[in-house]
């Protein structure tokens, strides 16, 4: 998938309109897949599983920029390690 259609993949996950956003979505992606990637998972934007981790990385980034916040709530937290903990395990089978 093209860099411009994982883009509008994440607007429209995290329902935003217009372009004002593109650059610090653009690093946010990139830093999801980073993240993950240090965690061992290979990318993979053709796994589901996948593409949720990055989104839901994405998302807890940008609704809580604000370094004074205690940022994502428990439940995305733990949502986020089982999905880390599957896309690891299956992909070391693979």
């Amino acid at each position: 998938m093209d860099k411009t259609a994982r883009l509008k993949e994440l607007k429209d996950f995290l329902r935003i309109d217009g372009n004002e956003e593109d650059d610090i979505l653009s690093s946010f992606l990139t830093s999801a897949k980073q993240y993950l990637l240090n965690t061992g998972i290979k990318e993979d934007d053709e796994n589901s599983l996948y593409k949720l981790a990055v989104n839901m990385l994405v998302c807890g980034w940008y609704e809580n920029r604000n370094p004074t916040d205690p940022g994502a709530n428990n439940t995305q937290v733990f949502a986020l390690k089982s999905i880390i903990t599957q896309l690891k395990c299956s992909q070391s089978r693979g």
